[in-house]
């Protein structure tokens, strides 16, 4: 049979390769679709695996016992993440990195002391002198007291008022309080003779937002600061001379370094203060996590030290969520109001003092103390309280401690 060839017209040719292109363009389409969605779900899946293995590097800093003094690297599965240490004002400050490149996870949180079980409400040193109570005082937790002895008194014929003396476990304390934890320490000497140099990013005094993922901000005086203004985030505001906080400023997590620093009437917001000499006036509230540390910083000269006298004022009708610590070993010292919770001031969190503490108003915390006293009628009245309150039980388990040695930690709070 002999082949006769048949002309195709150029439309149907044409109408064919225009078909096999779509066809061609639909399968790559749908091969481009599937691979995109593959990589798109492999990166999501590692971003997800970095957000997880952040957390545990968080969780790893206070579960491990594992001592950081700057940075370390660790291996979870595949992934590294590199952990830091540095400290905020009272607490410990960390920084949890998962991964590598763009899908990298970075998370900063703020640590402090959290204990198990029933929590300490008071610690006395032991400086053979008891316990006494006066007045409307109460107290709830465990009690560390010379000799576990707490005694009923009276000041100016205010005599104890309770139904009992105490409420919860009382044992014996030591002669010296429980240690800080050394690294902290060490930080903190560090803070007291802060100057900035040729590292650090020192900017002018003006409305400022910084994130803790960035680098630190410094304003720095030689003079007295009045700060009024917006300061949020990691910043540090140091004065050689003193810092006054306005009722009018809105700061958030910020550090102060000044020899003294005041706190005006009704100022809201949460600060960190290392100083000499604080005074929170009437009806301030620093929100939780907020620390207020004070250290004596003798000057030499000629032989002899001066210097501020370090005291803590938390004023009446005042609201403090966070550390309180007040530290001077000098035991010479004349004065006896070192650190003072006034009338009707709430303090929720924990206090430490090297000092002599004295109590009027409530805790909702713990509270470590050298000495008690109650300065009433032009008399001093050592390892007294009168009319204090200490709750314990009523502190929030959420809200974490002083760093104390060998203690256990947790998430006191994120920052961003």
């Amino acid at each position: 049979m002999k082949w006769i060839p048949r002309k195709i017209e150029a439309s149907a040719l044409q109408f064919a390769i225009l078909v096999s292109v779509i066809v061609a363009i639909i399968l790559s389409s749908f091969l481009l679709l599937t691979h995109t969605f593959n990589s798109f779900t492999a990166q999501s899946d590692q971003v997800l695996l970095n957000i997880e293995n952040s957390n545990t590097g968080i969780e790893y800093l206070f579960n491990s016992g594992e001592e950081i003094l700057d940075s370390t690297q660790i291996l979870l599965g595949q992934t590294p993440v590199t952990l830091t240490k540095t400290y905020l004002g009272s607490f410990e400050k960390v920084s949890s990195s998962a991964g590598e490149g763009s899908k990298a996870f970075k998370k900063i949180a703020l640590l402090g002391n959290n204990e198990i079980g029933k929590l300490t409400g008071i610690y006395l040193e032991d400086n053979n002198l008891p316990l006494v109570l006066a007045g409307n005082t109460r107290i709830e937790g465990n009690a560390y007291t010379p000799d576990d002895i707490i005694k009923a008194g009276n000041i100016s014929g205010n005599y104890f008022k309770g139904n009992s003396l105490f409420h919860g476990e009382r044992y014996s304390s030591d002669i010296s309080l429980p240690k800080l934890d050394l690294n902290w320490k060490n930080y903190l000497t560090e803070m007291v003779d802060f100057v900035p140099g040729t590292k650090d990013v020192v900017v002018g005094l003006e409305d400022l937002r910084n994130s803790f993922f960035n680098e630190r901000l410094v304003v720095y005086e030689t003079s007295k600061i009045l700060l009024d203004q917006q300061l949020l985030g990691n910043i540090l505001v140091k004065s050689e001379t003193e810092i006054e906080v306005t009722q009018f400023a809105n700061l958030d997590q910020i550090l102060l370094l000044a020899p003294k620093v005041i706190i005006n009437s009704n100022f809201r917001g949460s600060i960190h203060i290392i100083a000499e000499e604080v005074v929170l006036k009437e009806k301030v509230t620093l929100n939780y996590p907020s620390s207020v540390i004070v250290v004596h910083k003798p000057i030499a000269q000629n032989g002899k030290e001066y210097g501020y006298d370090p005291k803590i004022t938390i004023g009446k009708n005042s609201i403090f969520q966070g550390n309180i610590i007040y530290l001077d070993s000098q035991d010479d010292r004349k004065s006896k109001n070192d650190l003072l919770i006034d009338d009707n001031a709430l303090v929720e969190g924990s206090v430490y003092c090297e000092g002599y503490s004295e109590l009027r108003g409530t805790l909702l915390g713990s509270i470590f103390t050298k000495y008690f006293v109650a300065n009433q009628s032009g008399s001093i009245y050592i390892n007294h309280i009168y009319n204090g309150k200490v709750l314990t039980e009523m502190s929030k388990p959420e809200i974490c401690g002083i760093l104390l040695e060998g203690k256990r930690k947790n998430v006191a709070a994120w920052l961003y």
